[in-house]
């Protein structure tokens, strides 16, 4: 609870301070205690933020610095600026620093003491905040920053991983689904081949007929009936085609395709901590994978079995095609 506590009261000074700069100027009163001199660099610390504070001292006991700041939002993104401290005095252990960045100000308390600055500040609701800058160095303030950028990253993996294993869910549900409906198609696929020879057999037949009829008004309307079953047969090509090569085929390449991308081991669990994973996106992650790399084992091989019947029943077609352009031109040469 304290470091929690801590945590966004650290978050809500910075927040606080950023609001105020955003404004204009900014105030921060500190009482140090005896005469000793605050020049140098003090940091502070917190799970989500840092920020540093840069105090140059002169003999007439004037100050001047910049103070820095770095925060790690909840979405992973950084947010950084600075203020620079254009004034400040000490006078009998109190001092007084002005952040300007416009034409308003406003005042922060705080106090000095030994290697540490506390600050206080009034918060949006009233609250007072608290925090303490120690003295410390610009590289520790560096390693503060890339500790957090450290951090911003594997929050964005976490959320990639949280997408991810969303995706791989609904690519579970749709390839069980695409299965399903690929399969009773594929069951039609007799049915199929028997209508293509039916209208061939009738073509073949009305051909016989026409042969044998001597009155030419008579073959010509056998001729268009013969063109008719032709066209019939286009049709059922272009709506064969539609259905296989786009609700079935395409969808089953895309659903192929993002399972074959699945990492073989579902990303090393040990790995993915050190990028700052938290367990519980690790736990959804590897569960959504696992089930995935299962659902693969069972689509990869009715995807090629699917794509093998569809390729038979496409050299099918083009043979009775042919079949059909034969017929119509032996129908227009007799008439």
């Amino acid at each position: 609870m304290w470091f929690a506590t801590r945590s966004y009261l650290g978050r809500m000074f910075i927040r606080h301070l950023a609001a105020l700069f955003a404004l204009g100027s900014v105030s921060l009163v500190n009482t140090a205690c005896g005469g000793r001199r605050v020049s140098g660099t003090y940091i502070s610390r917190e799970p989500t933020s840092a920020s540093m504070l840069q105090l140059t001292q002169a003999d007439n006991a004037q100050v001047t610095g910049v103070l820095s700041w770095i925060e790690l939002n909840a979405d992973g993104k950084l947010s950084s600026d600075q203020a620079p401290i254009t004034s400040g005095t000490i006078d009998s252990g109190q001092l007084t620093l002005t952040l300007h960045s416009g034409l308003l100000g406003k005042n922060v308390s705080g106090t000095v003491r030994w290697n540490t600055i506390t600050l206080q500040a009034v918060g949006s609701n009233g609250e007072v905040l608290t925090w303490h800058f120690v003295r410390s160095s610009p590289e520790d303030f560096k390693k503060c920053a890339d500790q957090l950028r450290g951090k911003a990253e594997g929050v964005m993996i976490s959320a990639r991983l949280v997408e991810r294993a969303r995706r791989l869910h609904q690519a579970i549900e749709e390839a069980e689904s695409w299965m399903a409906n690929a399969k009773l198609h594929a069951q039609q696929i007799p049915a199929v081949k028997n209508y293509y020879q039916k209208l061939e057999d009738q073509m073949r037949s009305l051909l016989v007929q026409e042969r044998a009829t001597r009155d030419s008004v008579a073959r010509s309307q056998i001729s268009v009936e013969i063109n008719q079953l032709y066209v019939a047969g286009a049709q059922a090509d272009v709506q064969g085609n539609q259905m296989w090569d786009q609700a079935i085929g395409e969808r089953g390449r895309s659903l192929s395709g993002g399972f074959a991308s699945l990492p073989p081991d579902c990303g090393t669990p040990k790995e993915l901590q050190q990028r700052d994973v938290t367990p519980q996106v690790l736990r959804t992650w590897q569960s959504a994978c696992q089930h995935a790399v299962s659902a693969r084992a069972k689509f990869d091989p009715v995807f090629k079995r699917i794509r093998n019947q569809r390729d038979e029943l496409r050299t099918f077609q083009i043979a009775a095609q042919s079949h059909r352009q034969v017929l119509v031109r032996e129908a227009e040469r007799i008439q």
